[in-house]
């Protein structure tokens, strides 16, 4: 590890570094210099001896020895914590440079966990903890059996056939005492790591383990049978590290590995933080197979490693875990059940809001259902309307944006207004030309209209770029935002325990640390930093929200959350660059670099603790974005809902953050680029990102950069991109413009603006508007349950083949979340594929053109087809027999914006072709966000329905697991592969009649001019469609022979 670059740490003991901790090391250190298990200077627990039990927590005193000389010994308490009983959950943790401490910040809290004790403590649930007579912790919960010996070492053992799930690893044979890696810290005269090593089964035939999750980790892998590079799902055999990062193209200098190419790879840190691997093991197996969790805990710089062997950092047989700093609080999560959405469902509990008695959003916010509409941003726009913007240069309007859209017919949300409507980059403003009457407002004016408030006349909403920090060059400039900062005195300080200069400015204040921020495209400026800990910076940053709010802003969009900065040494003026590829090997940083954030020696209000005084940046790092994001949510939206003038319900958008972000909003995985390569990136990244609790997610689809001298996502490419993000949570295109003043950028990328593919692009959106309810069910099932909107192939069971197909196939929809299939095309101007469809039922090839055409006979599941055609027109997307799908159509036929829907516009559920005789199917309602009556009144409905077949009867039955908003229209019901019935009878509370046959004549005049009660045969779709009254959605049964 790296040592200081001037002076030697001060400790303190006051409100600086109040638990006197001698930190030797501020960089970044990088995963191949992340080293456990060369046992120099590392303590490994040796011993212990019994403590107290008290409520599921029981106490060990265990003796640490170091690896490399054992007359080294210090004892420290370690407490074990069963965190639930049912979901097979505990949790380990110690400190070792202080108290074991409660954190008031983070993404699982000690509330929640005595929640969840004392709900299941009321169903007789008992771990029955105790010491046997040599002194080890033995312990159960529903489904395991934990054995804790003296050593620490912890086996984990399944209840009903004995199998070992998970077991610490001990030094190996020959070192000095029966050491054991399951705990383990540096010695503080050398550092202040922390680690945990368990073993790892990916090599044994038998378990075959694979890992997961991590967040957005970008593996490359060498495809033997393709003779190619691509990107996968796994994250299993690599070294990886967390370290929130503005990483422009995944690719930035200074983090590439010496001697390694400079593409995105696994060991390179991205912009979230989830120190959270899933494991799989025995893969398709339903009696063997077993799955699990391992996160730890910890703001830090963290590292994870699932069998990586590069640069000697690790081996094939063990994964370990570790942070550059402690304390370690490690978490292991079975589940109740042994498959990977178990596992992500219990991680989903312990991060859980049950403890706030909420009625909704208890695992993550709800966003307002227009989220799930189609946006468009671009960086580089010039003004709102066309006559603003200077001629030539390639400059675009706003106006013209959208008019591009609507006179082509697409389906556009809403738009991401970037950083170019704020006057000279400066957070929470505006300038003239994005106002109608070319002068700043303050909302309410209808002749002078803000960017937001024209856009809400046109149908649409708006997110704007918000980033972190506040403009300070503002050469006298009247600035009220910075102003306020500075008289409250919340403005990050520049200090540090090493009395380090790092450089200030005239503009002052002459304490405040400052940074120098690069947009891109030639824009930048000196700012000042919110001191994100400090008491009354939440409060001081919501109410800024308001001036936004009123002006008519609909969501936010957090970026560079970091925050990112320019690339700054010590020493150096705080607007002069780093040299390009510094800091390498032959001239490290030494503390001298700050790694494109904070310089990590900057002293910052402990975000984790309240009253707990200043640490060091780089024990906080991976902090900063979910407690911004954090205040943004509460003291923002939640705080001044009332200042919003079109929905109440408001959601964020990062490009950062932690584990526990689901409760403040979603997140894009940052500037991508126009290739192949970042395709793939984004089904894999957007899948492991669902299963580390994340559910809303989404890149930028065509590449925010342009990529190997290309100025425009091709034609082919950018068709691949929608076809991949129409089924995706969060689907936004943007990118930067080139035009005139900008170095970088593409010429265009608007849809409508390729020809060529305009049909088809237009298809895939308005197919992603037909099935809305499926993604707004799925985000219910995720808030509500914990339950991702994207599964992972792996994640369906008893299939041991789907693993080979999990890189690019993806999972969704229905009840279940099983019931469509995804695999898109990710090589660019391709047009077959090998496709594997899933064993123990038939699909049914789907997509836009099956609206208005009949289902293909059934495939078989089980089978790889190679080869399949998949023309540039379509995409590979089947639906799974015994499904219904809530459906949703425009009541005059045409395109519109999903935030303009009404309960007139038809409902449509459509029932797939039954298995075994059966379908399923769950629909979510609400008034979209219009109100907060759902999740503060619990003013929503959750609608199952189900189909049976007996002999030549069908019958299909509405119920509801909650009715309390009542759905204001009628509502259809499509029955596939099905023209003709006898007699159609539909009962309720409300009576019992016959359906009778409509005059009408196509879909269209069903929908318009058809009666409640009526039924049309659509022949040439092999359709039955039937036409119901509301009042009775939640409880009809309609009966078919």
């Amino acid at each position: 590890m790296s040592a200081l670059f001037d002076k030697p740490t001060a400790v303190t003991g006051g409100k600086d570094n109040p638990d006197n901790i001698n930190y030797t090391t501020y960089d970044y250190v990088p995963v191949w210099r992340f080293d456990p298990l060369s046992n120099t200077n590392w303590f490994a627990a040796g011993s212990s001896t019994p403590g107290d039990i008290d409520d599921w927590t029981a106490t060990m005193n265990v003796n640490f020895d170091r690896i490399d000389n054992p007359s080294f010994t210090l004892e420290k308490p370690v407490q074990v914590q069963v965190t639930s009983y049912k979901n097979n959950c505990f949790r380990v943790r110690f400190n070792p440079d202080g108290p074991i401490r409660d954190v008031d910040r983070g993404p699982i809290l000690q509330q929640q966990l005595n929640w969840i004790r004392k709900q299941e403590q009321s169903k007789g649930f008992d771990p029955k903890m105790g010491f046997t007579k040599e002194g080890f912790l033995k312990f159960e919960t529903k489904d395991l059996n934990v054995i804790i010996y003296g050593n620490f070492k912890t086996r984990v053992t399944r209840k009903r056939d004995g199998k070992g799930i998970m077991e610490n690893n001990e030094v190996p044979a020959g070192s000095l005492g029966n050491k054991c890696r399951g705990l383990m810290f540096v010695d503080r005269l050398y550092g202040t790591a922390i680690a945990s090593v368990n073993e790892n089964y990916r090599n044994d035939p038998d378990r075959k383990e694979g890992f997961y999750g991590a967040g957005e980790v970008n593996c490359e892998f060498w495809d033997s049978e393709q003779n190619r590079n691509k990107y996968i799902l796994e994250r299993t055999g690599i070294a990886m590290t967390n370290y929130n990062y503005d990483n422009y193209n995944y690719n930035q200098s200074d983090l590439i590995a010496p001697g390694y190419p400079s593409d995105p790879n696994f060991y390179i840190p991205m912009y979230f933080a989830a120190p959270w691997v899933v494991v799989k093991g025995c893969s398709g197996n339903s009696d063997e197979q077993y799955s699990y969790g391992w996160f730890m805990d910890n703001v830090s710089q963290t590292y994870m490693n699932t069998g990586g062997t590069s640069w000697n950092c690790g081996e094939e047989n063990l994964a370990y875990m570790g942070a550059q700093c402690g304390p370690f609080d490690q978490h292991f999560v079975y589940g109740d059940g042994d498959g990977l959405e178990d596992v992500v469902q219990a991680f989903s509990l312990l991060q859980g809001k049950e403890f706030e008695n909420q009625v909704l959003n208890k695992r993550a916010v709800m966003p307002p259902k227009y989220v799930f509409g189609y946006f468009q941003g671009v960086f580089g726009i010039a003004s709102l309307l066309r006559e603003q913007r200077p001629e030539g240069g390639n400059n675009i309007s706003v106006q013209e944006i959208v008019e591009g859209y609507q006179s082509n017919n697409f389906p556009l949300e809403g738009l991401a207004v970037d950083v170019d409507m704020q006057q000279d980059l400066r957070v929470f403003t505006t300038k003239i030309e994005f106002w109608t009457a070319n002068k700043v407002g303050t909302g309410g004016d209808s002749n002078n209209k803000s960017v937001f408030e024209w856009a809400h006349d046109k149908g649409l909403v708006c997110q704007t770029n918000v980033t972190c920090f506040l403009r300070n060059d503002n050469g006298g400039a009247d600035y009220e935002v910075n102003q306020t900062l500075r008289e409250k005195g919340l403005y990050t300080k520049n200090d540090s325990l090493t009395n380090t200069n790092f450089g200030t400015t005239n503009d002052g204040p002459s304490d405040a640390y400052i940074g120098h921020l690069d947009y891109g495209g030639g824009g930048n400026c000196d700012a000042l930093f919110p001191d994100w800990g400090r008491p009354g910076v939440a409060e001081w940053w919501g109410d800024n929200y308001s001036k936004l709010f009123k002006i008519g802003l609909d969501f936010v969009w957090q970026d560079m959350t970091v925050p990112a900065m320019m690339p700054h040494k010590v020493g150096d003026a705080v607007d002069t660059r780093s040299p390009y590829g510094w800091p390498n090997e032959n001239d490290p940083s030494n503390g001298r670099y700050n790694w494109k954030s904070y310089h990590p020696q900057v002293l910052v209000t402990d975000m984790r603790y309240e009253n707990h005084g200043r640490e060091p940046m780089f024990t906080q790092r991976n902090m900063h974005a979910y407690t911004l994001c954090e205040s943004t949510r509460k003291e923002g939206i939640v705080a001044n809902a009332d200042t919003l003038t079109k929905f109440r319900r408001s959601y964020i958008i990062s490009r950062g953050g932690y584990i526990g972000n689901q409760h403040f909003g979603g997140m894009w995985v940052g500037d991508n680029s126009s290739s192949q390569r970042y395709l793939q990136m984004m089904i894999a990244n957007i899948v492991n990102m669902n299963m580390s609790c994340l559910p809303l997610v989404g890149s930028d689809i065509g590449g925010f950069t342009s990529y190997d001298g290309r100025n425009v996502c091709p034609g082919d490419l950018m068709v691949r991109f929608v076809q991949a993000g129409c089924l995706l949570p969060w689907f936004r295109n943007h990118y930067g413009r080139l035009v005139e003043g900008k170095q970088e950028g593409k010429y265009y990328q608007e849809l409508y603006m390729y020809k060529d593919e305009m049909a088809t692009l237009r298809k895939f959106i308005e197919f992603r508007y037909r099935w809305q309810e499926v993604l707004y069910t799925a985000m219910y099932q995720n808030a509500a349950f914990g339950k991702p909107i994207i599964k992972a192939a792996s994640m369906y069971d008893n299939d041991r083949n789907v693993r080979g197909a999990q890189d690019d196939h993806f999972l969704l929809g229905g009840h279940d979340g099983y019931r469509i299939l995804c695999a898109p095309v990710v090589w660019e101007n391709t047009t077959s594929r090998d496709l594997y469809l899933p064993v123990l039922t038939k699909w049914y090839k789907f997509g836009p053109d099956y609206d208005t055409k009949r289902l293909d006979s059934a495939l078989d599941g089980g089978q790889m087809i190679k080869n399949y055609s998949v023309p540039q027109s379509d995409s590979p997307i089947f639906v799974r027999e015994g499904a219904i799908l809530p459906t949703r159509y425009t009541l005059d036929g045409s395109n519109k914006s999903m935030n303009t829907y009404t309960d007139k516009d038809p409902l449509v559920f459509e029932v797939f072709p039954l298995g075994n005789n059966r379908a399923d199917g769950m629909c979510y309602l609400d008034d979209g966000g219009i109100t907060t009556d759902a999740e503060d009144h619990g003013k929503f409905s959750v609608i199952n329905v189900e189909a049976l077949r007996k002999g030549v009867t069908t019958t299909i039955k509405f119920a509801y697991d909650t009715y309390q908003y009542v759905f204001d229209g009628p509502f259809y019901v499509r029955i596939r592969n099905l023209t003709t019935a006898s007699k159609i009878n539909v009962s309720s509370g409300a009576g019992e009649e016959d359906m009778t046959p409509t005059s009408a004549n196509s879909r269209a005049a069903l929908f318009s001019d058809g009666g409640v009660g009526e039924y049309w045969a659509d022949n040439d779709t092999s359709s039955l469609w039937m036409k119901l009254p509301n009042l009775v959605l939640q409880d009809a049964v309609i009966t078919i022979t």
